[in-house]
Protein backbone atom coordinates (compact mmCIF):
# COMPACT_ATOMS: atom_id res chain seq x y z
CA UNK A 1 0.00 0.00 0.00
CA UNK A 2 1.51 3.16 -0.94
CA UNK A 3 0.73 6.17 1.69
CA UNK A 4 -0.03 9.37 0.63
CA UNK A 5 2.87 11.95 0.94
CA UNK A 6 2.08 15.32 2.63
CA UNK A 7 3.17 18.33 0.18
CA UNK A 8 6.37 20.00 2.09
CA UNK A 9 5.97 23.24 3.75
CA UNK A 10 8.42 24.73 0.15
CA UNK A 11 6.39 23.37 -1.70
CA UNK A 12 3.82 25.01 -0.79
CA UNK A 13 5.52 28.16 -0.37
CA UNK A 14 6.67 27.76 -4.50
CA UNK A 15 3.55 26.40 -5.74
CA UNK A 16 2.08 30.27 -4.15
CA UNK A 17 4.38 31.96 -5.51
CA UNK A 18 3.93 30.51 -8.99
CA UNK A 19 0.28 31.26 -8.61
CA UNK A 20 0.87 34.99 -7.55
CA UNK A 21 3.21 35.21 -11.00
CA UNK A 22 0.68 34.19 -13.37
CA UNK A 23 -1.83 36.21 -11.82
CA UNK A 24 0.64 38.76 -12.01
CA UNK A 25 0.56 38.71 -15.79
CA UNK A 26 -2.65 37.92 -16.54
CA UNK A 27 -3.72 40.61 -19.58
CA UNK A 28 -6.19 41.93 -18.16
CA UNK A 29 -10.09 41.74 -17.34
CA UNK A 30 -12.82 40.55 -20.13
CA UNK A 31 -16.39 41.07 -19.90
CA UNK A 32 -19.56 42.03 -20.89
CA UNK A 33 -20.74 44.54 -18.19
CA UNK A 34 -19.15 45.47 -15.06
CA UNK A 35 -20.63 46.70 -12.49
CA UNK A 36 -19.65 47.77 -9.00
CA UNK A 37 -21.33 49.45 -6.03
CA UNK A 38 -19.57 50.10 -2.43
CA UNK A 39 -20.76 51.68 0.57
CA UNK A 40 -18.07 52.42 3.39
CA UNK A 41 -19.44 54.18 6.67
CA UNK A 42 -16.31 54.65 8.94
CA UNK A 43 -12.45 55.20 8.89
CA UNK A 44 -9.68 54.18 6.37
CA UNK A 45 -6.10 54.29 7.44
CA UNK A 46 -2.33 53.78 5.80
CA UNK A 47 0.60 54.18 7.64
CA UNK A 48 3.84 53.59 6.14
CA UNK A 49 7.56 54.52 7.26
CA UNK A 50 10.23 53.51 4.39
CA UNK A 51 13.69 54.78 3.81
CA UNK A 52 14.44 54.65 -0.19
CA UNK A 53 14.34 56.57 -3.47
CA UNK A 54 10.90 57.69 -5.11
CA UNK A 55 8.65 55.45 -4.99
CA UNK A 56 9.27 53.03 -1.81
CA UNK A 57 5.76 53.44 -0.51
CA UNK A 58 2.76 52.57 -2.53
CA UNK A 59 -0.29 53.33 -0.40
CA UNK A 60 -3.85 52.29 -3.16
CA UNK A 61 -7.26 52.58 -1.55
CA UNK A 62 -9.71 51.80 -4.65
CA UNK A 63 -13.06 52.13 -3.15
CA UNK A 64 -15.91 50.24 -5.87
CA UNK A 65 -13.57 51.27 -8.58
CA UNK A 66 -12.69 49.89 -12.42
CA UNK A 67 -8.61 50.11 -12.82
CA UNK A 68 -5.84 47.93 -14.70
CA UNK A 69 -6.71 46.48 -18.45
CA UNK A 70 -10.47 46.20 -19.25
CA UNK A 71 -12.40 45.57 -21.93
CA UNK A 72 -16.24 45.32 -21.42
CA UNK A 73 -19.23 46.85 -22.92
CA UNK A 74 -20.46 48.49 -20.41
CA UNK A 75 -18.53 49.82 -17.05
CA UNK A 76 -20.68 51.19 -13.79
CA UNK A 77 -18.97 52.00 -10.79
CA UNK A 78 -20.35 53.23 -7.76
CA UNK A 79 -19.15 54.16 -4.22
CA UNK A 80 -20.14 56.54 -1.18
CA UNK A 81 -17.74 57.07 1.73
CA UNK A 82 -19.41 58.57 5.05
CA UNK A 83 -16.34 58.74 7.70
CA UNK A 84 -12.55 59.47 7.12
CA UNK A 85 -9.55 58.19 4.98
CA UNK A 86 -5.92 58.59 5.54
CA UNK A 87 -2.57 57.41 4.02
CA UNK A 88 0.48 58.81 6.05
CA UNK A 89 3.85 57.93 4.30
CA UNK A 90 7.59 58.78 5.48
CA UNK A 91 9.85 58.35 2.46
CA UNK A 92 9.71 57.90 -1.14
CA UNK A 93 5.57 57.41 -1.77
CA UNK A 94 2.81 56.99 -4.18
CA UNK A 95 -0.51 57.72 -2.62
CA UNK A 96 -3.46 56.79 -4.77
CA UNK A 97 -7.60 56.96 -3.68
CA UNK A 98 -10.02 56.05 -6.02
CA UNK A 99 -13.47 56.41 -4.85
CA UNK A 100 -16.17 55.15 -7.48
CA UNK A 101 -13.24 56.08 -10.06
CA UNK A 102 -12.49 54.11 -13.19
CA UNK A 103 -8.11 53.99 -13.94
CA UNK A 104 -6.35 52.79 -16.24
CA UNK A 105 -6.10 51.18 -19.91
CA UNK A 106 -10.20 50.78 -20.81
CA UNK A 107 -11.91 50.04 -23.99
CA UNK A 108 -15.98 49.94 -22.98
CA UNK A 109 -18.77 51.19 -25.02
CA UNK A 110 -20.63 53.17 -22.35
CA UNK A 111 -18.54 54.19 -18.67
CA UNK A 112 -20.47 55.66 -16.09
CA UNK A 113 -19.28 56.70 -12.43
CA UNK A 114 -20.42 58.08 -9.27
CA UNK A 115 -18.34 58.66 -6.00
CA UNK A 116 -19.10 60.93 -3.48
CA UNK A 117 -17.59 61.36 -0.16
CA UNK A 118 -19.13 62.98 3.34
CA UNK A 119 -15.99 63.49 5.96
CA UNK A 120 -12.70 63.88 5.69
CA UNK A 121 -9.66 62.85 3.35
CA UNK A 122 -5.60 63.19 4.02
CA UNK A 123 -2.81 62.38 1.90
CA UNK A 124 -0.08 63.20 3.90
CA UNK A 125 4.26 62.57 2.73
CA UNK A 126 7.77 62.95 3.44
CA UNK A 127 10.21 62.22 0.77
CA UNK A 128 9.47 62.17 -3.43
CA UNK A 129 5.52 62.42 -3.86
CA UNK A 130 2.92 61.34 -5.82
CA UNK A 131 -0.07 61.89 -4.75
CA UNK A 132 -3.50 61.50 -6.46
CA UNK A 133 -7.48 61.37 -5.50
CA UNK A 134 -10.21 60.69 -8.06
CA UNK A 135 -14.03 60.80 -6.69
CA UNK A 136 -16.19 60.22 -9.35
CA UNK A 137 -13.70 60.69 -11.68
CA UNK A 138 -12.51 58.46 -15.47
CA UNK A 139 -8.65 58.85 -16.14
CA UNK A 140 -6.16 56.81 -18.19
CA UNK A 141 -6.03 55.72 -21.33
CA UNK A 142 -9.89 55.13 -21.94
CA UNK A 143 -11.38 54.19 -25.46
CA UNK A 144 -15.51 54.57 -25.12
CA UNK A 145 -18.27 55.71 -27.03
CA UNK A 146 -20.13 57.23 -24.09
CA UNK A 147 -18.46 58.85 -20.61
CA UNK A 148 -20.19 60.23 -17.92
CA UNK A 149 -18.38 61.12 -14.42
CA UNK A 150 -19.94 62.48 -11.41
CA UNK A 151 -18.36 63.02 -8.20
CA UNK A 152 -19.31 65.00 -4.90
CA UNK A 153 -17.25 65.66 -2.16
CA UNK A 154 -18.79 67.22 0.87
CA UNK A 155 -15.30 67.15 3.00
CA UNK A 156 -12.39 68.60 4.15
CA UNK A 157 -10.06 67.15 1.63
CA UNK A 158 -6.30 67.58 2.51
CA UNK A 159 -2.51 66.73 0.36
CA UNK A 160 0.80 67.60 2.42
CA UNK A 161 3.63 66.68 0.78
CA UNK A 162 7.07 67.38 1.31
CA UNK A 163 9.07 66.41 -1.51
CA UNK A 164 12.72 65.52 -1.89
CA UNK A 165 12.58 64.96 -5.66
CA UNK A 166 13.01 66.92 -8.74
CA UNK A 167 9.07 65.90 -9.81
CA UNK A 168 6.58 65.81 -6.95
CA UNK A 169 2.99 66.13 -7.91
CA UNK A 170 -0.76 66.14 -6.20
CA UNK A 171 -3.88 65.89 -8.47
CA UNK A 172 -7.44 65.68 -7.11
CA UNK A 173 -10.06 64.86 -9.36
CA UNK A 174 -13.71 65.09 -8.82
CA UNK A 175 -16.26 63.99 -11.51
CA UNK A 176 -13.60 64.82 -13.93
CA UNK A 177 -12.46 63.17 -17.36
CA UNK A 178 -8.89 63.23 -18.57
CA UNK A 179 -7.23 61.00 -21.44
CA UNK A 180 -10.29 59.94 -22.89
CA UNK A 181 -11.60 58.96 -26.71
CA UNK A 182 -15.37 59.23 -26.76
CA UNK A 183 -18.44 60.60 -28.35
CA UNK A 184 -20.09 62.04 -25.87
CA UNK A 185 -18.47 63.30 -22.91
CA UNK A 186 -20.35 64.23 -19.45
CA UNK A 187 -18.70 65.73 -16.45
CA UNK A 188 -20.47 67.08 -13.01
CA UNK A 189 -18.26 67.81 -9.82
CA UNK A 190 -19.22 69.10 -6.59
CA UNK A 191 -17.20 70.13 -3.81
CA UNK A 192 -18.22 71.86 -0.50
CA UNK A 193 -16.04 71.96 1.91
CA UNK A 194 -12.19 72.99 2.28
CA UNK A 195 -9.48 71.47 -0.44
CA UNK A 196 -5.96 71.97 0.69
CA UNK A 197 -3.30 70.90 -1.29
CA UNK A 198 0.84 72.39 -0.04
CA UNK A 199 3.67 71.13 -1.19
CA UNK A 200 7.15 71.82 -0.63
CA UNK A 201 10.46 70.40 -2.59
CA UNK A 202 13.90 70.40 -2.82
CA UNK A 203 16.92 72.84 -5.07
CA UNK A 204 15.73 72.84 -9.00
CA UNK A 205 12.19 70.93 -8.08
CA UNK A 206 9.23 70.76 -9.85
CA UNK A 207 5.72 70.87 -7.41
CA UNK A 208 2.92 70.19 -9.70
CA UNK A 209 -0.38 71.05 -8.17
CA UNK A 210 -3.99 70.15 -10.22
CA UNK A 211 -7.19 70.31 -8.82
CA UNK A 212 -9.95 69.14 -11.68
CA UNK A 213 -13.69 69.80 -11.19
CA UNK A 214 -16.20 68.46 -13.13
CA UNK A 215 -13.54 68.78 -15.74
CA UNK A 216 -12.46 67.44 -18.96
CA UNK A 217 -9.00 67.36 -19.84
CA UNK A 218 -6.57 65.94 -22.82
CA UNK A 219 -9.23 64.34 -24.77
CA UNK A 220 -10.97 63.79 -28.09
CA UNK A 221 -14.63 63.67 -28.22
CA UNK A 222 -17.67 64.89 -30.48
CA UNK A 223 -19.44 66.52 -27.64
CA UNK A 224 -18.90 67.31 -24.05
CA UNK A 225 -20.96 68.82 -21.09
CA UNK A 226 -19.15 70.00 -17.82
CA UNK A 227 -20.65 71.49 -14.69
CA UNK A 228 -18.83 72.51 -11.75
CA UNK A 229 -19.53 73.46 -8.41
CA UNK A 230 -17.63 74.77 -5.98
CA UNK A 231 -18.87 76.19 -2.49
CA UNK A 232 -16.24 76.47 0.03
CA UNK A 233 -12.45 77.38 0.62
CA UNK A 234 -9.71 75.61 -2.25
CA UNK A 235 -6.04 76.59 -1.10
CA UNK A 236 -2.73 75.85 -2.90
CA UNK A 237 0.12 76.64 -1.63
CA UNK A 238 3.55 75.23 -3.47
CA UNK A 239 7.28 76.67 -2.05
CA UNK A 240 10.46 75.08 -4.18
CA UNK A 241 14.12 76.17 -3.49
CA UNK A 242 16.78 77.04 -5.88
CA UNK A 243 16.06 76.83 -9.12
CA UNK A 244 13.15 75.52 -8.49
CA UNK A 245 9.26 75.62 -10.80
CA UNK A 246 5.67 75.59 -9.38
CA UNK A 247 2.72 75.03 -11.45
CA UNK A 248 -0.44 75.43 -9.89
CA UNK A 249 -4.18 74.55 -11.75
CA UNK A 250 -7.58 75.05 -10.41
CA UNK A 251 -9.62 73.90 -13.14
CA UNK A 252 -13.92 74.14 -12.48
CA UNK A 253 -16.05 72.86 -15.23
CA UNK A 254 -14.10 74.11 -17.88
CA UNK A 255 -12.70 72.57 -20.97
CA UNK A 256 -8.77 71.60 -21.68
CA UNK A 257 -6.45 70.52 -24.11
CA UNK A 258 -8.93 68.58 -25.65
CA UNK A 259 -10.02 68.14 -28.88
CA UNK A 260 -13.92 68.47 -29.61
CA UNK A 261 -16.96 69.50 -31.76
CA UNK A 262 -19.36 70.66 -29.48
CA UNK A 263 -18.92 71.87 -25.98
CA UNK A 264 -20.78 73.15 -23.24
CA UNK A 265 -19.96 74.60 -19.84
CA UNK A 266 -21.83 75.54 -16.53
CA UNK A 267 -20.03 76.50 -13.34
CA UNK A 268 -21.11 78.18 -10.29
CA UNK A 269 -18.79 79.33 -7.61
CA UNK A 270 -19.43 80.48 -4.29
CA UNK A 271 -16.68 80.54 -2.29
CA UNK A 272 -12.45 81.20 -2.29
CA UNK A 273 -10.14 80.13 -4.63
CA UNK A 274 -6.55 80.77 -3.68
CA UNK A 275 -2.98 80.11 -5.38
CA UNK A 276 -0.10 81.15 -3.73
CA UNK A 277 3.05 79.71 -5.04
CA UNK A 278 7.17 80.76 -3.85
CA UNK A 279 10.10 79.54 -6.16
CA UNK A 280 13.57 80.68 -5.70
CA UNK A 281 15.14 82.50 -8.59
CA UNK A 282 12.43 80.67 -10.71
CA UNK A 283 9.13 80.69 -11.84
CA UNK A 284 5.50 80.17 -10.97
CA UNK A 285 2.84 79.33 -13.08
CA UNK A 286 -1.10 79.44 -11.88
CA UNK A 287 -4.01 78.64 -13.90
CA UNK A 288 -7.35 79.17 -13.00
CA UNK A 289 -10.19 78.05 -15.89
CA UNK A 290 -13.68 78.42 -14.46
CA UNK A 291 -16.28 77.18 -17.28
CA UNK A 292 -13.76 77.95 -20.03
CA UNK A 293 -12.42 76.25 -23.11
CA UNK A 294 -8.74 76.04 -23.02
CA UNK A 295 -7.90 74.27 -26.22
CA UNK A 296 -4.88 73.00 -27.54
Amino acid sequence: MTIPRTPSLALLLIAAALGSTARAEDPGVIANNVTTRSTVVGSITQSAASVGGSGATRQTIAIGGVSGEIDANNIDATANVVGAVQQTATGGSRQILGIGAVQGNVEARNVRVNGSTLGAITQSAVGAVNQRIGIGSVQGLVDARDVSATGTAVAVITQIGSGSSRDDSQLIQIGSVSDVAGRDLTATGTVGGIVTQIATSSIGGLNTQQLLIGSIHDSDARDVTTNGTVGGFVTQIAGSGLSGRNLQVINVGSVNNSSVRNASTLVLVTGNLTQIGAAGGSQNTQKMILGGIDGR
